[in-house]
C-alpha cells in the first residue's frame, strides 16, 4: 500500500514539474537577466504586491492615479469590515500624500501620475502602528517625486 502510494505521489510530482516548464538540465527556471544597457531602459518594477512604483503607474496610460490603481491594483481601493463594540461598518482606505492625510479615494483624482515616485498599500493594523490606535482604515501612501 505504501510503495503504491508513493509511485502515485513520484508521478504526480514528475507531472507537476513537466507542466510548469521546468527542466531538471538546466536548474535554474528564472528568465534571462537584461544586460546593463537594457535594464537603462526598462522601467523598476516592483516585486512586491504591497508596493508600486512610479514606473509600473506610466505604464498603464491611465489618465489619473486613481485608474491606474483601478487596473494595477483593484484590491488596494477595496473597503473593508471594520468590527467595534458599537457595530459593524465599512470603511474605504485613507489616502496620505508624503505623509499628510489627503482624505479619501477621490484625493487620487488630483496627484499626478508623473509626479509618483512610489505607492505603498498599508493595512489598519500597519497603520495604527505607524499613527496611534485611532486610525481604524486601510491607507494608500503615496510619495512623489521631490
Amino acid at each position: 500500500m505504501k510503495t503504491t502510494h508513493h509511485v502515485q505521489l513520484a508521478a504526480a510530482l514528475a507531472a507537476l514539474t513537466i507542466a510548469s516548464g521546468c527542466t531538471a538540465t538546466h536548474g535554474s527556471s528564472r528568465p534571462a537577466r537584461l544586460s546593463s544597457a537594457d535594464e537603462a531602459t526598462q522601467p523598476r518594477i516592483s516585486a512586491s504586491h504591497r508596493r508600486l512604483t512610479g514606473a509600473e503607474l506610466q505604464l498603464t496610460e491611465a489618465t489619473s492615479t486613481l485608474d491606474a490603481l483601478r487596473r494595477l491594483r483593484p484590491d488596494f481601493l477595496a473597503p473593508r469590515l471594520i468590527a467595534s463594540p458599537s457595530g459593524n461598518r465599512v470603511v474605504a482606505p485613507t489616502v496620505y500624500l508624503n505623509g499628510i492625510r489627503q482624505g479619501g479615494l477621490d484625493a487620487l483624482y488630483s496627484i499626478p501620475i508623473a509626479a509618483v515616485r512610489e505607492i505603498r498599500f498599508v493595512n489598519a493594523r500597519g497603520m495604527r502602528e505607524w499613527l496611534g490606535p485611532n486610525h481604524a482604515s486601510d491607507a494608500i501612501v503615496v510619495r512623489t517625486i521631490p
